[in-house]
């Protein structure tokens, strides 16, 4: 006779509820589900007694598949399936877990990671009524103290195994508190930030806009031109920030002298342009060595030390507010068109500075702000195209009219007159080339000892140019220091 053990009432309710809810199954996989034979599967079905229903260990041994099969007073664990099937009063069915939703929860309950899930929280990440997991835990003798680990996996897992788990999971909270205490400052910063904003920065903000009203220049009353025309300028390739002292050089030159020569150049080239009618634009080439230097040592962008008044600070805090009042007085007069043009002495900064003026004309009309960090930029007035470089580097004067054809193809073939406009040597020049006409401005800059010593020795002047919309350029400005 072979051996028999019964099968529980529990599980025979549990073959009964399977077969109702799933009549397609057989008894052969039903038993193969639950870790029985089918033919014990089968007389259960049939209704037998419980001492009717031996589990047959011989045939068991033989025919079921290969797995753990746990059984408790109130649960059952199936090997094959991994699958936890446990029995409560407050269900009138069985519950059934998978093994990775079962042994989750287990270790959310457990303390051993250094902080457990209340209940609460375990029932909202697991999905699962509080009234079912108080007596799950109940059934299975879940307490926070134990093992994250289920009886199973104590009993088929390696010690070793067990412990680097363990190690790995301790890993992981001690990551998750960091976490969350991060989150937590963040927010805390968030909201010291918000209030400071709202309580402190928008109102004086808002203040600050009352006391200092939105300004425009007012026009300035001029005739009204016979022609229509254009006129290009620039900042005078001041080098701002420049020093020289007259017992060396034969002249002084400072911050100050450089601002009181560009003002008052300025206003002279102004009454020049008036008398001839209000120009339809005005052409500012920004950059061209407007200042000394680009770096904090006080060098230019490749590196030359320049004697400077003032630190590299000083120069570019005040230099931007010059060029600001610069534009102010153009302005007064007509729109302008920024067209930058990086010098050599400051490349780097020329950027910052055209960035500058964008953002503080920005929603004004009248400043348009053509943005680039080429060496080049180009555009078109009427029936002529407009140039404007600083003129260093390898590219050479007779080169500048098949470059600016290359560079501004579209422009090129829609003008006929072609102008390109140049600094960098201090002194003034006009060439003829072939497709065009090249113009080299002087430079308002007073000289220091490297100029005195070289006698370079050009008169300092600010040059301008009337550009006709059908005729081309047609005078030149020479406003002399």
């Amino acid at each position: 006779m072979p051996k028999t053990t019964p099968v529980p009432e529990a599980t025979k309710l549990l073959i009964r509820q399977h077969a109702v809810a799933h009549p397609d199954h057989s008894a052969r996989k039903i038993a193969a589900q639950m870790g029985l034979h089918h033919k014990t599967v089968s007389r259960i079905l049939r209704g037998g007694s419980a001492v009717e229903e031996p589990v047959v260990l011989d045939d068991v041994q033989n025919d079921e598949p290969t797995g753990q099969w746990v059984q408790g007073s109130k649960h059952i664990y199936n090997g094959d399936t991994d699958t936890y099937i446990s029995f409560l009063k407050c269900r009138t069915t069985p519950l059934i877990l998978s093994g990775t939703k079962f042994r989750s929860m287990k270790k959310a309950y457990s303390n051993w990671k250094g902080t457990e899930a209340t209940v609460n929280e375990i029932c909202r990440q697991f999905a699962i009524p509080r009234d079912q997991f108080v007596e799950l835990k109940t059934v299975h003798g879940w307490t926070h103290d134990q093992e994250p680990f289920t009886k199973e996996e104590m009993l088929s897992r390696e010690v070793e195994d067990l412990a680097t788990d363990a190690f790995q999971q301790r890993r992981q909270a001690v990551w998750e508190n960091f976490a969350q205490k991060k989150w937590k400052q963040t927010k805390v910063d968030a909201e010291r930030w918000n209030n400071l904003e709202q309580n402190f920065i928008l109102p004086l903000q808002e203040q600050v806009s009352l006391l200092v009203p939105e300004y425009k220049p007012q026009p300035v009353a001029i005739k009204k031109a016979r022609n229509p025309f254009a006129v290009m300028t620039s900042c005078g390739e001041l080098h701002y920030g420049g020093a020289g002292w007259i017992m060396e050089t034969g002249e002084e030159y400072s911050r100050a002298e450089a601002a009181n020569r560009l003002h008052r150049v300025r206003g002279e080239m102004l009454e020049e342009v008036a008398d001839k009618g209000r120009p339809e634009k005005i052409f500012y080439a920004v950059g061209n060595d407007f200042l000394t230097v680009d770096t904090d040592q006080g060098t230019t962008t490749k590196g030359t030390p320049q004697e400077m008044d003032g630190t590299a600070a000083q120069i570019l805090s005040e230099g931007l507010d010059l060029a600001i009042r610069d534009i102010d007085a153009l302005r007064a007069i007509s729109p302008v068109h920024i067209l930058p043009s990086p010098g050599n002495h400051n490349r780097l900064l020329t950027t910052a500075l055209i960035k500058f003026i964008q953002a503080w004309y920005k929603g004004d009309k009248d400043v348009e702000v053509e943005f680039s960090a080429r060496s080049r930029s180009y555009c078109a007035y009427g029936d002529t195209l407009i140039g404007v470089g600083h003129g260093d580097g390898a590219l050479k004067p007779k080169d500048f009219m098949a470059t600016m054809a290359k560079e501004a193809a579209e422009l090129w073939a829609k003008t006929r007159h072609r102008a390109f406009f140049t600094g960098h040597l201090h002194s003034e020049v006009v060439r003829e080339l072939i497709g065009g006409t090249h113009y080299q401005m002087p430079s308002l800059r007073g000289r220091d000892r490297y100029h005195e010593r070289q006698a370079y020795l050009a008169e300092s002047a600010l040059a301008s140019y009337l550009i006709d919309k059908q005729r081309g350029v047609t005078n030149s400005i020479m406003t002399r220091v």
